[in-house]
């Protein structure tokens, strides 16, 4: 047994031993190359020793790289013969990192396989080294211009586990064809790519000027918002609703006759009051809100008038004339008006039309108003006269209205207009009190009769939205004319004159209106 050992041990020894020396033994030389095969005689094969392929980094396409080959013929090498060639098929190496597309691959229709061996005298044989690959003339292909599309081609898909790289829109190489399972195509980005493209390339809050867009060619503004909260700083006057209480006579004139006029007349005019309006709009959908607002405004006048000689005298224009205070006079006459209202508004706004530049609404709701009239006049005649009138209307009706927005071209500024229309049914009370120092009721009378009201808006002005269109600023200035209304003056002179019929005439409004609106 252990003779058996020790033969096994001597085989494997002698065979370890001979591998080094296999090496030294001289070769014949290589025969010039034909082309098609290595022949090489020799005691023992020459194995050949592939050359390390460097793996490139970066981003490129195969244009940028040298051929390559495929297949390799290998040498082979017999002791007696030279049996035929078996080509040895090389992997084709893994694609660098990057993006990069098959139709930039440029591959020469034949390869020229010719080893090369070098022999120098110090060094002894070398190992075979590949030859250079030499494209036949006759094969050259023409050089692929990137600026051109690509003619389709049945290239089998790179196996690949990288997603394709979209190219951005910016690269202007050429079109490109991404690897996908089905093989290149031509780039055609999804619809959802390309929304998100869009996206992120342009700011939604940017200001049109950057992006020649204003907010109705958005679609945006007040419609994409679900709550809008307003504020109007309303700077109003009432006109056509002035009261004339007394005047200064010489008394040249006894009453009833009309006096001679020689002084100021003493007159109670409205002017420009400060009032505010508030409200808040839920937005329905895309093209419809509801709106509840509310606006108040209080009037408050003053005004006195005193005799500028002795030889005149103050007359009151507001006393009852049958009464006798009406045929005395006194030194001096005071006025206070006060006019006062409060509108509720309930509004569903739908969009007419919308274009680029513009935007056009209806305005379909009701409309509940409170007016009311006070008026206080005191004198020195016959000791104390006193007058006071009360009339106060309350409504219920209809509003009616259109709005329109334009935008200057490339810009956040805007023109608007407002006109409304509202049929208002209500109730009149109106009372009328004389008194003096020793009879607090000398005159006592109360009148109540039912109006339908049309109050007639009309509102022009300029506006801003800011860049994130979450704030907007207009001014304008606004008309108001109420129609069929009692007013002081008439209803006094109704008292005076003792004829009730057909009381109504139009008081109006206008002034400043200065609005301010967040958007939620």
């Amino acid at each position: 047994m252990n003779n058996r050992y020790f033969s096994w041990l001597l085989v494997v020894g002698v065979l370890v031993s001979t591998q080094p020396l296999a090496g030294q033994v001289p070769t014949v030389p290589a025969p010039p190359a034909t082309g098609a095969s290595d022949v090489r005689i020799s005691a023992f094969p020459v194995v050949p020793q592939p050359t390390p392929i460097q793996q490139p980094t970066g981003t490129f396409f195969y244009s940028d790289l040298d051929p390559a080959t495929t297949t390799v013929t290998a040498p082979v090498t017999a002791s007696v013969t030279a049996p035929t060639p078996q080509p040895v098929v090389q992997p084709i190496p893994p694609m660098p990192a990057g993006t990069f597309f098959y139709s930039d691959l440029q591959v020469p229709a034949s390869l020229a396989d010719s080893p090369n061996q070098a022999e120098t005298p110090e060094q002894g044989p070398l190992a075979p080294q590949p030859a250079p690959l030499t494209p036949q003339p006759e094969t050259i292909e023409p050089v692929v211009d990137l600026k051109q599309p690509f003619p389709p081609t049945n290239l089998a898909p790179y196996p690949t586990n990288l997603p394709p790289v979209i190219p951005s829109r910016f690269e202007t190489i050429g079109p490109r064809r991404t690897i996908t399972a089905q093989g290149p195509q031509y780039f055609d980005p999804p619809a959802i790519l390309t929304t998100t493209s869009r996206l992120l390339n342009q700011d939604p809050v940017a200001s049109p000027s950057d992006n020649q867009l204003t907010p109705a060619q958005k679609g945006c503004s007040k419609w994409c918002r679900t709550w809008n909260i307003w504020g109007e700083f309303l700077y109003l006057r009432s006109r056509d609703s002035e009261v004339t209480y007394g005047v200064e006579t010489n008394t040249s004139v006894a009453p009833p006759a009309p006096p001679v006029q020689v002084g100021r007349v003493g007159m109670i005019d409205q002017t420009h009051d400060p009032g505010f309006r508030f409200g808040v709009t839920y937005r329905l959908d895309e093209t419809s809100s509801l709106t509840g607002s509310w606006a108040m405004l209080e009037s408050h006048r003053t005004d006195r008038i005193e005799r500028t000689s002795f030889s005149n005298v103050i007359e009151s224009m507001v006393l009852h004339p049958t009464t006798v205070a009406a045929s005395s006079n006194g030194t001096f006459a005071t006025g206070i008006h006060d006019i006062d209202f409060d509108l509720v508004d309930l509004e569903y706004r739908g969009q007419l039309s919308s274009s680029e530049v513009s935007d056009t609404n209806f305005v379909v709701g009701l409309r509940y108003v409170n007016l009311q009239q006070q008026f206080l006049h005191d004198t020195d005649i016959i000791g104390s006269q006193s007058v006071a009138t009360d009339i106060d209307f309350n409504g219920l009706g209809v509003r009616l209205g259109l709005e329109g927005e334009r935008f200057r071209h490339k810009s956040r500024f805007f023109f608007y207009g407002k006109t409304y229309v509202n049929f208002i049914p209500g109730e009149f009370n109106a009372k009328f009190d004389q008194g003096q120092a020793f009879d607090a009721s000398v005159v006592d009378t109360l009148w109540e009769a039912g109006r339908i009201v049309s109050i007639w808006d009309l509102e022009l002005g300029l506006g801003h939205v800011c860049k994130s269109e979450r704030l907007s600023m207009s001014v304008g200035y606004s008309f108001s004319a109420w129609t069929n209304v009692v007013k002081t003056d008439e209803f006094i002179n109704a008292v005076q004159t003792n004829n009730f019929l057909d009381l109504g005439e139009t008081m109006t409004y206008d002034g400043l209106v200065a609005r301010l609106e967040g958007r939620f």
